[in-house]
């Protein structure tokens, strides 16, 4: 299911250290990065092997926004522009629902971008999706980013096919 208030031209957010923006091409060397991380990608998938796989799913990230499926964000550093993550909203399914999900390059682990990133996109869900629930799946074992979603107000609420099932409503 589609949500109505999925926006038509892709929104850019900001925040005091990153700007979030549309995918590009160039981003498949990003995208190679994290997916080819064993570390990173340990808890969702196998790593891919080739830059062919990263343009692949790079092209799906950028072609879900207008199919209206996924929101899908490259990270990038408002000094150098470097892009260093993702996030996105997707599996927008039940009306009122959407699920986060994001990534960081292990080099800028522990300065706090994901504390800063996702609140800007939870206002956004709220605010112009007009989502009335988050949901995050996290694995147990990632207990980084479990804690960081708690300290944004997300509650445990269950299990997902092992995952946890993290939620915040609109209040």
């Amino acid at each position: 299911m589609k949500i109505a208030t999925f926006p038509s031209l892709f929104p850019v957010l900001e925040t005091e250290r990153l700007l979030l923006r549309q995918p590009v091409g160039a981003d498949e060397d990003l995208i190679f990065k994290l997916y080819h991380n064993p570390q990173i990608v340990r808890y969702i998938m196998e790593p891919i092997q080739t830059h062919a796989e990263a343009e692949a799913i790079l092209r799906s990230y950028i072609d879900d926004f207008y199919s209206k499926e996924r929101i899908f964000w490259t990270i990038t550093n408002k000094n150098s522009l470097a892009p260093i993550g993702t996030c996105c909203y997707e599996w927008f399914h039940t009306p009122g629902l959407g699920e986060i999900g994001y990534d960081l390059l292990p080099d800028q682990q522990g300065q706090g971008y994901m504390s800063e990133t996702l609140p800007a996109i939870l206002r956004f869900g709220f605010d112009v999706l007009h989502l009335e629930e988050i949901e995050a799946f996290i694995t147990p074992q990632n207990l980084p980013s479990i804690h960081v979603l708690q300290k944004l107000g997300f509650r445990i609420c269950g299990e997902k096919d092992g995952d946890r099932r993290l939620s915040l409503k609109r209040t």
